[in-house]
C-alpha cells in the first residue's frame, strides 16, 4: 500500500472512529454500525458522493477494520449488503442462524463487506457466525498443508524431521494465549449440548 493510500485509510478510520464515538455516547442519529455510504457521507461532508467513492470507501472497509482494532482499541466486525438490506432493524433476539449467516461477508460468492460494526453483546449471533466462518476457513487451510506435508513425507520427499519441526510450528502458533478461558468455555459448551440431550427434540 503505497503512502497516500496509508494515510486515506487512516483518515477514514478516524471518520469511522469518531462516529462510533457518537454512538457510544448516544448522540441522535449516531448507530454502532455504519456502512460503507454512511461512513464516505460523514468523511466527504459537504461534497457530492460519487458511487465511485462510496464503492472505494466500500473496499478499503477491511483495512479499516484492522486499523480501528489495531490503533483505537475498537472491537469491530464486517458486514455484508444483506444486513443493511434485511435485517439492520432485527432484534438479535429474532435472527435465525440463515440470518446471521446471511450478514456475513464472504458467506457465498460475491458477498463483499458494506459496513462494519461495534461488538460489545456476548449474545451476538452475526458475531458468532463471523468467527465460525473465519475458523472453519483457516481450519480447512491448516489441514489441507498438513495433508501435503504428509504425502511430501510419506513418499520421501520430505525429511522426518524436517516435517516434525514444521508439525511443531503449527502446534506452537496454534496454541491459545488463554487457555483456561478455553477451557472453560468447551465445558460450557459441553454442558449445554448434554442438556440439550436430555430435553430431546422439540415437539
Amino acid at each position: 500500500m503505497t503512502k497516500d493510500k496509508e494515510s486515506y485509510v487512516v483518515a477514514l478510520t478516524k471518520t469511522a472512529d469518531q462516529m462510533l464515538g457518537k454512538a457510544i455516547a448516544g448522540k441522535d442519529g449516531c448507530r454502532t454500525d455504519p456502512s460503507a455510504e454512511e461512513i464516505a457521507t460523514e468523511h466527504f461532508k459537504g461534497f457530492a458522493l460519487s458511487g465511485a467513492i462510496i464503492e472505494d470507501v466500500r473496499k478499503q472497509l477491511p483495512r479499516i477494520r484492522t486499523t480501528l482494532e489495531r490503533d483505537f482499541g475498537r472491537r469491530v466486525y464486517l458486514l455484508s449488503r444483506a444486513y443493511y438490506r434485511y435485517h439492520r432493524n432485527t432484534p438479535n433476539a429474532k435472527l435465525t442462524e440463515v440470518d446471521a449467516k446471511s450478514c456475513v461477508p464472504g458467506m457465498g460468492h460475491g458477498v463483499d463487506a458494506h459496513g462494519l460494526r461495534l461488538h460489545n453483546d456476548e449474545a451476538d449471533k452475526i458475531f458468532t457466525e463471523s468467527m465460525k466462518q473465519n475458523t472453519k476457513s483457516s481450519t480447512a487451510k491448516t489441514a489441507r498443508s498438513v495433508e501435503r506435508l504428509i504425502g511430501a513425507c510419506a513418499d520421501k520427499r520430505m525429511a522426518l524431521e524436517a516435517f516434525g519441526e514444521v508439525m511443531e510450528d503449527i502446534a506452537r502458533d496454534s496454541r491459545p494465549s488463554k487457555p483456561g478461558l478455553v477451557k472453560k468455555a468447551t465445558e460450557a459448551f459441553a454442558a449445554r449440548q448434554a442438556e440439550k440431550k436430555q430435553l430431546g427434540p422439540k415437539t
